[in-house]
């Protein structure tokens, strides 16, 4: 007989954690425990292992001072959802999980940061501790069919409840400070009624940004399909290259976007009160965007859409104020200091100067695209310095100048998300939204062309957006 977990008592899991060793994972269970979540939907757990990686380098890997400016931020959640496999691609579960974790296992040996220990130094500094103790793997069954899910233009659109049941984390508490017996990245294969799955990754923020999720995630489909990854992640425990004179701190120009805070100032900015927020996901056809750049000759995607959801976000707020916006900029390629291919955090953040909200229809576009063309090599080495030259200090942390009016946008529309992993593509997928007012996240669309935009906002003001008939018929 199974039993009966709820969500508090999901740190039940700990029980698991010292068992028996198998060729493929340590530290497995096979007993089999229930997870119900609210809206009635079951998941079973039948397995809880660590998969080390097939080659492991033992050592300390510093992290770069772009994770050091993302100390606080959660993991991240994301979700993939498949069809049956055919028989011809193998429709047994059991040999679709045998795959994946080999898979794992040979991909982690490229990726060997992710099998190691995220430790926080007494200097507030990070490294990873490269031990080689293997990411969390989980296995488990739903008594769903995919099609009782709600879907829509490759979306699945979920309880919080219920994604939660497909992304458990075996009774780790992921919050800062980070625990240093926690697995930097939990990957979970649920098997529905009908005989399609999920599969789902949370991943560490500090030790991976989204390209470097993704680049995982690709990595690792191409080796279950039997190939080689194409392209090879780079380590290095000093990523940045300070490549300009270092200034002293008291002449040091922080940048309008950034403020130099309290610790904990900067860590409660973070965490708001998840019932006052929904989050919904916006697909804007390749008909849409292409209608936005008749408009707008000139401009990229990115820049078109960000800015037509400013203006919108703006108008559904009913702001009167000033607003900015801020976005991640991925410097690799961008920046001779960090190689295409690195592996960790590689991203930061940049925003636009406030505008009067009444002008963000007029003028969002172009401030959109000057502040991306004006953010240079040598004003992100200065961030990397800026934050470098903080980390000694135990009471201040540098944050973002956010304010309430203020929008962030992350993740990209160019990442891998639809891969095959040897039995088929995604046919959708879902996220977790940070539940802050005020966030944008990119994601390809299902269709050829389309972007996917999960936006994240108060109540009242989701409800404007919902109402607006212009939002996707521009």
């Amino acid at each position: 007989m199974a039993l009966r977990l709820t969500r508090t008592g999901n740190s039940f899991f700990h029980l698991m954690k010292h068992l028996i060793l198998v060729p493929f994972c340590r530290q497995k269970s096979t007993k089999k425990f229930s997870f119900s979540t609210l809206l009635g939907m079951k998941v079973e757990v039948e397995e809880i292992c660590l998969v080390p990686p097939e080659i492991n380098k033992p050592g300390k890997a510093l992290l770069s001072p772009l994770a050091h400016f993302a100390w606080e931020v959660h993991y991240r959640t994301r979700f993939l959802f498949f069809e049956r496999p055919s028989v011809k691609e193998g429709a047994c579960f059991d040999a679709l999980v045998v795959r994946l974790k080999a898979g794992l296992r040979k991909a982690l040996g490229s990726f060997y940061l992710l099998g190691g220990r995220l430790v926080v130094r007494e200097d507030d500094l990070m490294e990873v501790d490269c031990n080689g103790d293997g990411i969390m793997f989980i296995r488990a069954s739903s008594d769903v069919a995919l099609g009782d899910l709600s879907y829509s233009d490759g979306d699945f659109q979920l309880p919080d409840e219920d994604l939660s049941s497909l992304a458990q984390t075996a009774g780790h508490v992921l919050n800062w400070p980070w625990p240093s017996d926690a697995p930097l990245l939990f990957i979970q294969a649920t098997r529905f009624s009908c005989g399609g799955l999920c599969i789902s990754i949370k991943f560490n923020h500090q030790v991976m940004d989204g390209t470097s999720a993704w680049h995982f995630w690709k990595s690792w489909a191409e080796v279950c399909r039997g190939q080689e990854i194409s392209v090879l992640p780079v380590w290095s425990d000093q990523p940045i290259k300070v490549l300009l004179p270092r200034p002293t701190l008291d002449k040091l120009e922080i940048p309008h976007y950034l403020r130099r805070a309290p610790k904990q100032a900067v860590l409660s900015a973070t965490l708001e009160d998840p019932t006052k927020y929904s989050t919904r996901c916006f697909v804007f056809k390749a008909e849409v965007l292409a209608r936005l750049k008749e408009k707008d000759p000139g401009f990229t995607t990115f820049q078109l859409l960000t800015a037509h959801l400013w203006e919108k976000i703006t108008v559904a707020r009913q702001l009167h104020g000033s607003t900015a916006m801020f976005f991640a900029v991925n410097c690799r390629k961008r920046f001779r200091w960090l190689d295409p291919g690195y592996g960790g955090q590689g991203a930061l953040i940049i925003g636009t100067t406030p505008l009067p909200a009444s002008q963000v229809g007029r003028d969002g576009l172009a401030l959109v695209r000057k502040t991306i063309q004006e953010f240079t090599e040598e004003q992100a080495t200065r961030f990397c310095e800026l934050v470098e030259m903080l980390a000694s200090d135990e009471q201040h942390r540098i944050g973002l100048t956010l304010t309430k009016n203020d929008v962030i946008v992350g993740s990209s529309f160019y990442f891998p998300v639809y891969e095959d992993f040897g039995f088929g593509k995604p046919v959708g997928m879902a996220a977790v939204a940070v539940p802050n007012d005020g966030r944008i996240y990119y994601f390809p669309g299902r269709d050829e062309g389309s972007v996917a935009a999960y936006v994240s906002l108060r109540d009242d003001a989701m409800d404007r957006l919902l109402g607006d008939s212009t939002l996707m018929n521009r």
